[in-house]
């Protein structure tokens, strides 16, 4: 068995961690950029964030291709992909469904304060 590079670790810990902190749900996933390729990232296969181990992880080129691994991966694999192209300075990505957040990126109608406390959006607060 060859080892694992010790960022394989840490992935796995960092999905754990936002499994149980309920940052991300059962289709959430973070990546890491690989340490020693920036042109590659590393993400786990295509299962649930709090049951991702270090065999689980895959590396991928920029492109979202899988590097030598035919397990399925996650079909948003080349959100990540892109960012970390376009953005060096990127070092991790975490993909989450917000649901709470998006009938403020769906919906037309613009979000408004309505208390005192919701002031620091602003008078005027774009919709995504």
């Amino acid at each position: 068995m060859t080892e694992k590079h010790p960022v394989f670790r840490d992935l796995v810990v960092a999905n754990r961690i936002l499994a149980n902190e309920n940052i991300v749900d059962a289709y959430g996933h973070v990546s890491i950029r690989h340490p020693d390729n920036p042109k590659r990232f590393l993400l786990a296969r295509s299962r649930a964030p709090e049951l991702v181990d270090e065999d689980d992880i895959i590396e991928f080129t920029l492109e979202g291709e899988p590097v030598n691994d035919n397990r399925q991966p996650y079909l948003e694999r080349f959100i990540h992909g892109a960012i970390y192209e376009q953005r060096p300075d990127v070092q991790a990505v975490v993909h989450a469904h917000a649901e709470d957040v998006l009938p403020f990126g769906i919906s037309p109608t613009p979000l408004r304060p309505v208390i005192h406390s919701g002031s620091f959006m602003g008078a005027n607060v774009p919709v995504w």
